[in-house]
C-alpha cells in the first residue's frame, strides 16, 4: 500500500488567500493507528460542506478516515514540550490546493492537550478537549478511548504488530470550514514506518460518526487496495495550522 495508490492527487481548484493566524506544532516520538474504508457517499456528503469535493472510489463510495496518535512530545507556542494524544475522524477529499499525500475533511477531533484544543478552536476547528483521552501502545493490543465531557465519544479496539512493511515520507492535510474561514492542519512527517494492524471503531449510532458509519461500530478498514489499516511510527512531525 504505497501512497501513490491513493486517489487523491486531483485539485479542486478553489483559491485560498494567505492569513497570519496560523501556528506550528512539533510532534516527536509518535505511535499512531490509521484506518480507512468505504462509507456511503450520501452519508459523507451530509458532513462535508462546499467547496470541498469528496474523493470517491470506483463504486462511488466515500472514505472514512480514523486516526489516533500518542506522542512523547508535543510542543507549540514556545511552551515546554509535553506528552500528548490526538484522535480524529474525517472523510477523504480531493486536495483543494494540490498538496498532500492524503486530504481529509475533519468530522471530529479530540486531544488531551488544553493548549492545542484552544488554538485549534480559535482557528474554527471542532477540537474537543478530553483530559482523560487514552491510547495504549502495548502490542499486540490496540485501544483508544475518547470520552469528552458532554459530547459523543468514540473508541478504537483491535490488534497491532511490530511487522514493518513500508517506510516513506508523508504529508497529511486535514481541513475544516467554519464562520472563521477555511482551516488547514498540514502535518509533514519526514519518515514514517507502517506496520500491520487491524482496528474497529465504536461510537453511539446517533452521533455524527455513528451516522457516517451507519451504526455503533465499523471494521471495514483496509478492504481496498489503497486503504490504510496500519500502525504508524515516526520520530518527528511538524504540523502547520493555517486559517484562510
Amino acid at each position: 500500500m504505497h501512497k501513490q495508490l491513493l486517489p487523491l492527487f486531483l485539485c479542486a481548484g478553489f483559491a485560498l488567500a494567505a492569513d497570519n493566524r496560523g501556528f506550528p506544532v512539533q510532534f516527536q516520538n509518535c505511535v499512531e493507528y490509521v484506518g480507512t474504508g468505504p462509507v456511503s457517499l450520501a452519508k459523507a456528503q451530509a458532513l462535508v460542506p462546499a467547496p470541498f469535493v469528496i474523493a470517491t472510489d470506483a463504486n462511488g463510495d466515500a472514505t472514512v478516515v480514523v486516526r489516533a496518535a500518542r506522542c512523547t512530545s508535543v510542543k507549540l507556542d514556545g511552551f515546554e514540550a509535553v506528552p500528548g494524544i490526538v484522535s480524529h475522524i474525517g472523510v477523504m477529499v480531493v486536495s483543494p490546493d494540490g498538496t498532500g499525500d492524503i486530504n481529509n475533511y475533519t468530522v471530529a477531533y479530540a486531544t488531551d492537550s488544553d493548549r492545542l484544543a484552544q488554538r485549534l478552536e480559535r482557528a474554527g476547528i471542532p477540537a474537543l478537549l478530553d483530559a482523560d483521552l487514552v491510547k495504549e501502545n502495548n502490542t499486540p493490543a490496540l485501544y483508544v478511548e475518547v470520552s469528552p465531557d458532554g459530547k459523543a465519544g468514540w473508541s478504537i479496539t483491535g490488534t497491532q504488530t511490530d511487522n514493518a512493511f513500508l517506510t516513506i515520507p508523508f504529508l497529511a492535510n486535514w481541513w475544516s470550514k467554519s464562520d472563521k474561514g477555511i482551516a488547514k492542519m498540514s502535518t509533514n512527517i519526514p519518515s514514517i514506518t507502517f506496520k500491520f494492524a487491524q482496528g474497529t471503531i465504536h461510537t453511539r449510532s446517533s452521533s455524527k460518526i455513528g451516522k457516517l458509519i451507519q451504526g455503533n461500530s465499523y471494521s471495514q478498514f483496509g478492504v481496498r487496495a489503497f486503504d490504510f489499516n496500519v500502525r504508524g511510527e515516526f520520530a518527528s512531525g511538524f504540523m502547520d495550522t493555517t486559517l484562510r
